[in-house]
């Protein structure tokens, strides 16, 4: 069994709903059972997180699959996924998204000794790499390793002074549990997403115009 986690804001943007109705198509294809959890406007990030991975795991799901409602995975993403997943013994992989604001930085980040997370960037000349990192828009999610290793809350957003944004949002905190528990993260880099931002689509080749428009607007 498959679980699709898919937390709402507000309306679903209709050029997203062709690509989830695919996402769907696609897991009956992987699993014969496909389970949805769709909380609505349940704030703030982390809450919603908790209560999809709580139903989640009272399910027989295998796998949990999160797709942000504002991100568009193609049509090939899951399978892509899930074969790093098994290949590389992960415990989560991540499809490729950048932010949908300024400076349009990727959602992945690597983490050197010493220093907070920095954000990396696509390589070209891999299809997978190990991160410490990533936004959940489009990220598979080994929920029988979760059930066995890791114990509520999975999901928190912290306050942190010291950080530009004052916390520390519900992603950064999952992604570290699993690393403290001994799981690693993967991320796909063929796995490419749309990100929507003001009804427009924000990818890795418009995310460059984009940073130098806005960088402009501060000159």
């Amino acid at each position: 069994m498959l679980t699709i986690g898919l937390p709402l804001v507000g309306d679903l943007p209709q050029e997203c709903v062709t690509d989830l109705l695919v996402a769907a198509a696609q897991s009956t294809r992987l699993m014969e059972r496909v389970v949805f959890i769709c909380p609505q406007n349940v704030y703030p990030h982390d809450r919603a997180r908790e209560l999809i991975i709580t139903e989640a795991l009272k399910t027989e799901s295998e796998l949990l699959w999160f797709i942000d409602s504002d991100t568009r995975p193609p049509s090939d993403a899951l399978f892509k996924l899930h074969d790093v997943l098994v290949r590389r013994k992960a415990v989560m992989v991540s499809g490729y998204y950048v932010q949908r604001g300024y400076p349009f930085g990727s959602t992945w980040s690597t983490v050197n000794p010493g220093c907070a997370g920095v954000q990396q960037d696509i390589p070209e000349e891999v299809d997978d790499l190990r991160i410490d990192g990533c936004g959940l828009g489009c990220a598979l999610v080994d929920l029988q390793w979760i059930r066995e290793n890791m114990n509520p809350p999975f999901f928190l957003m912290e306050c942190d002074p010291s950080l530009e944004t004052k916390y520390k949002w519900e992603d950064a905190f999952f992604c570290k549990k699993i690393s403290d528990c001994g799981g690693e993260i993967w991320g796909h880099t063929k796995v490419v997403c749309k990100h929507m931002g003001q009804r427009g689509c924000i990818t890795p080749e418009s995310a460059g115009m984009l940073k130098r428009i806005e960088a402009e607007k501060l000159l």
